[in-house]
């Protein structure tokens, strides 16, 4: 069984604590923040992932980067959504009217579903969601909901 997970800046730790992973997807640089977030996406097999989860975290330092895996809910990702200019299945939100309209929404197709320039917006925007550990849940869950590998979802629907 293969296991992916969301991180930064885990060659280092890969190599130091000879875990064998295989790096599958990195976030390009959008120049959208000032402080451009990172993602990549690890795979690992089941005795890696328990073997990289096993690391003592007073061995662990600034250099190894950061990592996290952990699911949420898929109960509930049913509404449809546009980020990245890809349809993908989301959790509806009853918050986000109360936000901010959405600005790409097209005054002549109401039916039309709601439209994100990508996952972070969508995150941020729809679900209040912007901290690493949630992104990391919430990347998870709805990368199985749209039938999709974390490492493939990240590429659809972030860059």
């Amino acid at each position: 069984m293969m296991i992916q997970i969301l991180g930064d800046n885990l060659s280092e730790a890969m190599r130091v604590f000879n875990i064998e992973a295989e790096l599958k997807y990195k976030t390009p640089t959008t120049g959208r923040y000032e402080r451009e977030p990172k993602f990549e996406v690890w795979e690992l097999t089941k005795e890696a992932f328990e073997a990289l989860n096993a690391i003592e975290e007073e061995d662990w330092t600034d250099e190894h980067g950061w990592w996290r895996h952990g699911e949420s809910t898929s109960k509930g990702i049913d509404t449809k959504y546009i980020v990245n200019k890809s349809e993908m299945l989301g959790y509806a939100s009853s918050f986000h009217e109360e936000l901010s309209p959405d600005p790409y929404a097209d005054e002549e197709d109401e039916n039309r579903p709601e439209s994100y320039i990508h996952l972070l917006e969508y995150l941020d925007i729809n679900q209040g969601v912007s901290a690493e550990r949630n992104v990391t849940a919430m990347a998870i869950a709805l990368a199985k909901a749209n039938d999709l590998t974390l490492g493939e979802f990240m590429e659809k629907y972030y860059a």
